[in-house]
């Protein structure tokens, strides 16, 4: 009977061995686009504390970029800026990732002293989203 059992709870093993999944690094690495899908997850993952209109505004900032047309300065930081904030969700991970991008790259811009003030009102308004985001960042601009 022991024996038997014993072949049994072998048999059962290699059958689940053979059938379970690999553990995983990430829930995207079965997607069709991964790298989209990454960057989605990171996000959405700064957004977690947020509903609405706010959530997709949020997202929509926090998402890193597969393509640097607008912004190239934060859109090549930002995916580097997220995976520094992993342990990290909602207005907390917000934070740590506007921590941990530099500041805009004002240097070669047409008005520099303008740039500055943009990207400091962007980081002092960052619990804001959507159109109170905009609203806070007009009246640090004032």
């Amino acid at each position: 009977m022991g024996e038997s059992l014993t072949l049994l709870g072998f048999a059962v093993a290699a059958a689940l061995a053979f059938t379970a999944h690999p553990a995983r690094a990430s829930v995207c690495d079965d997607s069709a686009a991964p790298l989209r899908c990454q960057a989605y997850r990171q996000g959405a993952q700064s957004c977690v504390d947020l509903d609405g209109g706010a959530r997709r505004a949020c997202v929509a900032e926090f998402t890193p970029s597969l393509s640097c047309r607008g912004r190239p300065e934060r859109c090549l930081y930002l995916p580097g800026a997220q995976r520094q904030c992993d342990a990290l969700s909602g207005a907390e991970r917000r934070r740590c990732v506007l921590d941990a991008l530099p500041p805009a790259g004002c240097k070669t811009h047409t008005n520099p002293e303008q740039c500055r003030r943009l990207d400091a009102a962007e980081r002092a308004c960052i619990a804001e989203t959507g159109s109170a985001g905009r609203r806070c960042v007009a009246d640090r601009l004032r």
